[in-house]
């Protein structure tokens, strides 16, 4: 996922809510309808950041990595879930999944991906830390 919302125009509230049906993987683009958010503690389902519907091409390395998430899923079914298929929370993702692929990439702790500045830039300094 963090490939996804560093490389698109995509927060990522908006990659936690996209569901099968949302992906076109042949033409390679993204339809990006809704976003999750963290609302006094409750996750509630929105529009996205815009509140406008958008299409998003992506790259092909990347529609090789989202193929390999949707086999078996049905249309209504979130594409991202956390390895035991519940709702991926990116506080839960980032504790989970990030900081250990971090970790064995051996990457600085400062390392942060962006998805609106960067558009695919890892930072290692700067004002965005």
């Amino acid at each position: 996922m963090s490939c996804y919302s560093a490389t698109r125009a995509c927060a990522g509230a908006e990659a936690t809510a996209l569901r099968v049906r949302d992906v076109d993987l042949s033409r390679r683009r993204i339809d990006v309808r809704r976003a999750f958010s963290d609302v006094g503690g409750r996750i509630v389902l929105g529009s996205p950041k815009s509140h406008q519907s958008r299409t998003v091409p992506i790259p092909r390395f990347l529609a090789r990595e989202i193929a390999q998430a949707v086999p078996g899923k049905e249309p209504d079914d979130l594409v991202f879930t956390m390895p035991g298929g519940s709702m991926l929370r990116l506080p839960n993702w980032r504790r989970a999944v990030f900081l250990s692929a971090r970790s064995r990439a051996d990457i600085s702790p400062r390392f942060r991906l962006l998805s609106r500045s960067g558009r695919g830039s890892g930072v290692a300094t700067g004002p965005f830390l």
